[in-house]
C-alpha cells in the first residue's frame, strides 16, 4: 500500500507503476523487482498465500496488477488498510482478523483473474469456513462440531466438504 512516492513494481510478467494511494500484490516467495525513483513510503502487508488463493484461486494471475487507491472498490480498500493501520493498536487480534477479512474480500473485487471461473458451491462454502476459522482460531473450543454446528452442517458433510 503506497502511502507516498511512487514506484515501478515488477513480478512474473507484470509490471505496474503505482503512485498516489495504490496497491498491488507480490508473491515474497518469488523474484520481483521494485523501482523507486525518489523517496518510497509504503505499507507492507504480510498475508498468508491460503488467504488470498481462497478467493482468487490462481493467485499469480494477480500479482503486481495495479489496484487504484484514489476511486472505487480499490478506494475502499485503500481508506481503510489505511484506518487499520491507524488503529492496530485499539483492536483486539479476533477483531484484526474480521477486518482483514473484509479487506481481502475488497481486494478480491477489483483483482478477478481472466481466466477465473464463477465461484462453486462446494468452493463458497470453503471460504465460509475459511472465514469462521479464520474469526475463531483463538478459540481453544474451536473443534469440527463447533465449525459444523455454526455452519448447520453435519460432521459428516464438513468432512465430505474438506476432502
Amino acid at each position: 500500500f503506497l502511502l507516498n512516492g511512487k514506484m515501478t513494481f515488477t513480478q512474473n510478467t507484470h509490471t505496474s507503476h503505482l503512485t498516489g494511494q495504490d496497491l498491488a500484490i507480490l508473491d515474497s516467495h518469488a523474484p520481483y523487482r521494485i523501482d523507486v525513483p525518489d523517496n518510497l513510503d509504503a505499507l507492507w502487508v504480510r498475508l498468508p498465500r491460503h488467504r488470498l488463493e481462497g478467493r482468487l484461486g490462481l493467485a499469480a494471475e494477480v500479482l503486481a496488477q495495479r489496484i487504484p487507491g484514489n476511486k472505487g472498490v480499490g478506494g475502499i480498500a485503500a481508506q481503510l488498510l489505511q484506518s487499520c493501520w491507524q488503529e492496530a493498536t485499539h483492536i483486539s487480534h479476533n477483531e484484526a482478523l474480521r477486518v482483514s477479512n473484509t479487506l481481502l474480500d475488497l481486494v478480491s473485487l477489483v483483482l478477478v483473474p481472466s481466466s477465473r471461473k464463477p465461484q462453486g458451491r462446494k468452493e463458497a462454502l470453503l471460504r465460509q469456513i475459511q472465514n469462521f476459522i479464520d474469526a475463531n482460531i483463538n478459540d481453544p473450543h474451536l473443534d469440527l462440531q463447533q465449525i459444523a454446528s455454526s455452519h448447520d452442517f453435519s460432521i459428516r458433510y464438513l468432512r465430505k466438504i474438506l476432502d
